[in-house]
Formats: structure tokens, sequence, C-alpha cells
């Protein structure tokens, strides 16, 4: 559900119109509309106008699988909003979701990543016919070939007879060089 700018002046914020003409938010606005559990990531209403209840979950689901709010004629990232409400400033990087998951919006599960960190949490891709991330099928060689991207290379890990076998050399590299943001896809 959206909030319009007539309800959020409505509750005693102001919205000032940016650059691009949308309405922009500061944190003690936002706080007077929404309230925030870091507990279990969600947003509650905190204005009863039209067909918003106080104390309504805020937003939905967005086809992109992140947790959306609308506020003015702006709809803004739940974990996004997140980060502004625990650290008192917008994210200035790429927010991470720890465990893979868009929906999780715990604050302990948001951590603040460049877009290559985030990369590499990311799951194996749809079109992925082994199973298992870092691992492709070599037809010429009929067996399985691990490899793993850092900063825009590709590196090869080596040819293997079964996938599991490839996806544990993967899983080794993984630690080594993505750390922290190491995913099993």
């Amino acid at each position: 559900m959206t909030i319009t700018a007539a309800q959020v002046k409505a509750a005693g914020a102001s919205a000032a119109p940016s650059a691009q003409g949308r309405h922009e938010f500061t944190l003690p606005e936002f706080r007077a509309l929404l309230d925030y559990d870091g507990r279990t990531g969600n947003f509650y209403w905190r204005v009863d106008r039209y067909r918003v209840v106080v104390g309504s979950l805020a937003g939905q689901r967005h086809p992109s699988g992140y947790w959306m709010i609308g506020v003015g004629r702006r709809r803004y990232l739940a974990h996004r909003l997140a980060w502004l409400f625990t650290h008192g400033v917008w994210p200035s990087a790429t927010i991470d979701h720890a465990n893979g998951d868009r929906l999780d919006n715990r604050i302990g599960n948001l951590r603040a990543a460049t877009v290559a960190e985030n990369s590499r949490n990311s799951r194996k891709r749809s079109t992925n016919t082994s199973g298992f991330k870092g691992v492709s099928w070599r037809a010429g060689s009929q067996m399985y070939r691990a490899y793993i991207v850092k900063d825009g290379r590709q590196y090869g890990l080596g040819l293997h007879k079964t996938p599991e076998a490839a996806h544990t050399a993967y899983l080794e590299a993984a630690a080594r060089l993505h750390g922290e943001f190491a995913s099993a896809g």
C-alpha cells in the first residue's frame, strides 16, 4: 500500500520534491509514518488513513523478490529503509542480505557490500544445468569443470569426475577468495 504526499502531511511530516520531481523523505519523516522491528525485519504503518490501518504490515513483495514500501510517489526497498532506521543515514553502498533471502530484512542479516561482494553472495543461475554453483559440464572431456570468478576474472579449478567433487573445489576456493561473502549457491 502506498501512502500519498497528502497523507504524509496529515501525519505531521512533509516531503520536498527532489530535482527529479520525486518526493524524498528524511529519517524523521519516515519515522512519523513507519515503525521498524529489527528482530523481524518488518515495517508497520503508524498512520491510519484510507486503506492503511495503524499497525498493519507496510509494503508488498515486488516481482524482483524484494520487499517494497510505497511512500509519496516513490517505492523504497525495505532493506535500505532498515539500514536508514538503524544507522541514521542512507546506505552509501549496496546492501547485501547475508543469508541470500531478499525478504529477510532483519538488521542482523543486512551488511554493506560492494557490487562485486554482493554478486559473490548470489545463488546459482537459473540456467545452471549441473545443479551446483561454479560447476559446468565439459562434453569434450566428459568431466565437470569447477570455476570461480573474482574481480571480473574467471579462474579454472580443474576437471572432476562428479559434479559434487567439482562443487567441493568451488567451495574451497570461494571460502579462500570470497571470505564472508562466499555462497554455496
